[in-house]
C-alpha cells in the first residue's frame, strides 16, 4: 500500500463509516494489512465487505493484479472494558514501531495525520469508550 492507496483507503473508509454508523478510535495502515479500532452503531460485516472489496478492486485495477488483496476475512473483537480498549489502542499505534517503520509512536501519529487522520481528517482516539467498540483488522493479530 503506497501513500496514494492509503489516501484512497481513508477516503473510502470515511464514506463507509458515515453510511454504516462507525466512529473511528484509532487506526494503523501498514503495507500489507490495517487495524481499525472503532465503535459501531449499525452493521460491521456489510461495511467491511464494501471496504475490503472496494479497496481490493481499486488496487488490483491500478496495479494490474487479480484476486484477493487481503489473505483473511476481517477479524473483530468486542472491547469489554476501558482497559481492553486502551490495550488494543496501544497495540494498534505501536504496530509501525514494532515493524521498524518508525522509531516512536509520536512519529506514527504524525504519519497518520499526514495520511488524513487527526485535525480535518479522521478523528483521533476518543476519550469515551463503551461496550460497542470493536477492533477490526485484516492480519488476525491478537492484542498482547
Amino acid at each position: 500500500m503506497d501513500d496514494h492507496e492509503r489516501e484512497v483507503f481513508l477516503s473510502l473508509f470515511r464514506r463507509l463509516a458515515t453510511r454504516h454508523g462507525w466512529t473511528l478510535g484509532t487506526y494503523c495502515l501498514m503495507s500489507n494489512h490495517y487495524h481499525l479500532l472503532m465503535r459501531i452503531e449499525q452493521s460491521l460485516s456489510d461495511g467491511m465487505r464494501e471496504l475490503n472489496g472496494g479497496f481490493s478492486s481499486y488496487t488490483n485495477a491500478r496495479n494490474g493484479l487479480e484476486g484477493h488483496l487481503f489473505r483473511n476475512r476481517f477479524w473483530c473483537e468486542l472491547m469489554e472494558d476501558e482497559a481492553h480498549y486502551l490495550q488494543t489502542a496501544r497495540y494498534i499505534v505501536l504496530n509501525p514501531v514494532r515493524a521498524g517503520i518508525c522509531a516512536t509512536p509520536r512519529v506514527a501519529a504524525l504519519l497518520r495525520r499526514q495520511a488524513g487522520g487527526g485535525a480535518g481528517g479522521l478523528p483521533r482516539v476518543r476519550q469515551r469508550r463503551d461496550r460497542r467498540s470493536v477492533s477490526a483488522d485484516t492480519s488476525r493479530c491478537q492484542t498482547p
